[in-house]
């Protein structure tokens, strides 16, 4: 009976199996690159809410502080968290690390237009705000 019952069964042979993993081999093989790029592209896109979500704060700053509305003046992300127009200096999603509180800044520019400095502080990446307007931010728009 029981030579029976492993006569019946039936299983995957070696060739099936290679075939299988063989597959799968090419399907990880297209997916790592196509993983990949969705994450640089997530990465530039949350730089670009920081740089917008910067220059809002420094709008509420100089609305609260008009004496300080003069052109040249300029607040930096150290200045916007001490003040709590920033709960804290933001993360920069290239490096997991905070931007640096003192070289990132917003400038105070003509017409009362705030300009964002922003670095992604990796080289390479051609995603560093420098006198980049709100505009410029969202039109993706920005200066090398």
């Amino acid at each position: 009976m029981f030579k029976r019952l492993r006569e019946d069964q039936k299983g995957l042979t070696l060739i099936e199996l290679l075939a299988v993993v063989v597959i799968l081999g090419i399907i990880i093989a297209i997916a790592i690159p196509s993983i990949s790029g969705i994450i640089e592209r997530q990465k530039v896109k949350a730089h670009d809410a920081n740089a917008a979500m910067v220059l809002d704060a420094a709008k509420m700053y100089y609305i609260d502080n008009p004496g300080q509305a003069i052109k040249g003046n300029s607040i930096t992300l150290k200045g916007l968290t001490d003040g709590k127009y920033l709960d804290g200096i933001p993360k920069n999603p290239f490096t997991g690390k905070q931007y640096d509180g003192t070289t990132n800044k917003v400038d105070y520019a003509d017409g009362g237009e705030l300009q964002v400095t922003l670095l992604s502080e990796v080289s390479g990446i051609d995603r560093d705000y420098k006198g980049a307007t709100r505009a410029d931010v969202l039109a993706d728009k920005y200066s090398k």
